[in-house]
């Protein structure tokens, strides 16, 4: 009986968009499924082009910043190859990887709460998926093809946990972006808006293609902007492209 009504679901997934009344379990777990694809697309390489701008309280860029890191897993252990780093237009590539070899060394077997903070992660990875609340509120407006999926933290708020929503493709089990905030802002934040966009089709479904932050926050009465694209290529191949 299980096996047949898990059969009706997918039936129903595969000949078109799903209903807030659909099996949201089934839906969820093809997700999680998507997400497990992406992410061992990215721990065999991928180059992430960021270009990043620091602004002041009335909106001016204070500070540019462009950089070029190729990603990749090597025994278990995630290593970040620094490739490119301009700031203000100067190449400061050499100054840039001495000071975060001396922040990794600094930080080293200690509890890195800052950097963890900031970390954004898809609320459908394995890890996430137990942790959040989720709610299929409907078509999606800009394609009916497409459903939105609300999510926030199952429990307290933090950090690491967003809200936010999704558009998904109920056909494949697909993600096609996400669009989130932090349940609860860092310390001296403000605002953070996240945007994750799956555009770049690969073998496992469509992959992480772009990612956007925008933010504010600061000290007392010296408040700053901050907001950054990265794009994501050339998939596969560890530190060789």
């Amino acid at each position: 009986m299980r096996a047949a009504a898990l059969l009706a679901v997918f039936v129903r997934l595969a000949a078109g968009p799903a209903t807030p009344g659909e099996d949201l379990d089934a839906l969820l777990r093809r997700l999680t499924e998507h997400s497990a694809r992406v992410q061992a697309l990215s721990k065999s390489g991928v180059t992430m082009t960021t270009s990043s701008e620091q602004l002041d309280g009335k909106g001016a860029v204070e500070s540019r910043s462009e950089s070029v890191e190729r990603r990749f897993e090597k025994d278990g252990v995630e290593i970040t190859e620094l490739r490119r780093f301009v700031r203000d237009g100067k190449d400061v590539l050499a100054h840039e990887k001495e000071r975060r070899e001396k922040a990794s060394a600094k930080s080293s077997g200690k509890e890195d709460t800052s950097s963890r903070s900031f970390r954004v992660s898809s609320p459908f990875t394995a890890d996430g998926l137990p942790r959040y609340r989720f709610t299929i509120t409907g078509p999606d407006p800009e394609d009916s093809a497409l459903l939105r999926v609300a999510f926030a933290p199952l429990g307290a708020a933090s950090p690491e946990l967003f809200v936010g929503e999704a558009s998904v493709d109920p056909a494949s089990g697909t993600a096609r972006w996400i669009r989130m905030r932090p349940s609860k802002n860092p310390r001296h934040v403000t605002r953070m808006d996240v945007e994750m966009v799956y555009g770049l089709e690969s073998f496992g479904g469509p992959a992480l293609s772009r990612v956007k932050v925008s933010g504010e926050g600061g000290l007392l009465f010296v408040k700053k902007a901050y907001r950054s694209e990265s794009t994501f290529s050339d998939y596969g191949g560890g530190a060789g492209r």
